[in-house]
């Protein structure tokens, strides 16, 4: 069994595992029974170990008529382990929990804060997939500790069959209820936690949605502005080259005869620039575009000797068809 405890101010939570490993041998002459516990101290539950209070519950509950039946131990056995599970189960539910009531103060908080709850939310969803396996496990167990008993209890001879095994059949089944229930309960707190998971996720997309909307209304506004001034600035850089003269004296506006070598240079090295832009993606543009022509080009080809295959085939079917139609000549 999983026991986890979250820690204040702590972002994973704690935890310890609650070992139960019995053997159990019974003894028919003097009905007797004994019992061995291994690795008592991974029994713990604080100061106290889960093993003494295992060993009260067997001495406290046990009677004669109950050491004539080899199944008296499972009961209380069972109990002691549905006990500690509804105690697992119950605390993973705090911590889903603590994380749903801690949504609102989770509201823009940094991108390391938000990484830290994540990792928490993980680290809660491992926990809660480790009780609801120990929950399957012990519902396995039990009911394989039942057709044994059950297997025991048709071997007796009939009228044999004392009050006190009944009584230890419906306690296996009242257990086995009981951990069914809370299997049902861990689920609970798993679908929970996945919902809190999902919530969390949507809810950082929809803020990166929103700052790379504000990102891309800065960059708009920042194109208009530069588209503002383009115009300006490329008039006031064309006309104050040397190519441009104006004299104050004679109020006369000259333009060299060497005008045209600002555009030489200035397309060719335009085209250049843009061809560099694009130069990673134009080879895949190019590539693409011949296996679109090459498929067009072969789909046609294909059609036409098709065309071409089936000419004598559907002549010689049109005549039959015309032929059984009309009937031959000279019938009646």
């Amino acid at each position: 069994m999983k026991h986890t405890a979250s820690l204040p101010k702590q972002a994973e939570a704690d935890y310890h595992w609650a070992k139960l490993n019995v053997f159990s041998r019974w003894y028919k002459a003097p009905n007797h029974t004994v019992v061995l516990i291994f690795d008592p101290e991974k029994m713990r539950k604080g100061d106290e170990t889960l093993r003494d209070e295992f060993e009260r519950s067997l001495t406290d509950l046990v009677g004669e008529e109950d050491l004539a039946d080899p199944f008296w131990i499972y009961p209380p056995l069972v109990d002691f382990v549905v006990r500690a599970q509804d105690k697992a189960v119950w605390q993973i539910r705090d911590l889903v929990r603590n994380i749903e009531k801690s949504r609102e103060h989770r509201k823009g908080e940094a991108s390391i804060l938000q990484s830290v709850i994540f990792l928490n939310m993980y680290n809660v969803q491992r926990h809660a997939v480790h009780v609801c396996e120990t929950l399957e496990v012990a519902i396995s167990t039990t009911e394989w500790i039942e057709k044994h008993h059950d297997l025991f209890l048709n071997g007796l001879q009939a009228g044999s069959k004392s009050a006190a095994s009944k009584n230890i059949t419906n306690g296996l089944l009242d257990k086995q209820n009981f951990l069914t229930v809370l299997l049902h309960r861990s689920d609970a707190n798993k679908s929970r936690l996945n919902s809190e998971i999902g919530l969390a996720f949507n809810t950082v997309s929809v803020e990166i949605a929103n700052a790379t909307k504000r990102d891309s209304a800065a960059m708009r506004t920042i194109a208009f502005v530069s588209l503002l001034f383009l115009p300006a600035t490329f008039t006031s850089a064309i006309f104050s080259t040397t190519f441009f003269k104006f004299d104050d004296n004679s109020s006369a506006w000259e333009v060299s005869g060497m005008f045209w070598l600002y555009w030489v240079v200035a397309i060719p090295l335009t085209v250049a620039a843009v061809l560099v832009w694009y130069g990673k993606s134009l080879p895949d543009k190019l590539v693409r575009l011949h296996r679109r022509v090459s498929s067009l080009f072969g789909q046609s080809e294909r059609r036409s000797r098709g065309r071409d295959d089936d000419g004598p085939a559907r002549e010689e079917s049109t005549s039959v068809r015309s032929w059984t139609e009309k009937g031959p000549t000279g019938m009646c």
